[in-house]
């Protein structure tokens, strides 16, 4: 439903994104959080860079940011490597407080 909704083409970096947009990921992989934007200076959005998170289709981190555990399986994602991502909420952006 997602890649209905956003597009299966839609990237983070898409110019269909009229606002900043952050979204939060954790890393199941490397047990880390993972804050993605669409900043375009951000240090991991150089495009010239392999694995630029601008080109990272964004149903699939929308779809890894709410893969809740024990709700939903996680999402594996390709940045250079696989990389498996759960909910954001899970990390310690999840704190009010933070």
């Amino acid at each position: 439903m997602l890649r209905d909704v956003i597009g299966e083409d839609t990237t983070l970096g898409s110019e269909k994104l009229r606002t900043l947009l952050m979204i939060v990921l954790r890393n199941a992989t490397t047990d880390s959080p993972w804050p993605l934007t669409n900043n375009p200076p951000a240090k991991y959005n150089d495009a010239t860079r392999p694995g630029c998170n601008l080109k990272l289709p964004l149903w699939q981190l929308v779809r890894g940011s709410t893969a809740a555990p024990t709700y939903f399986p996680p999402e594996v994602i390709h940045i250079d490597r696989d990389f498996i991502f759960v909910d954001g909420g899970v990390t310690m952006y999840n704190n009010p407080a933070f």
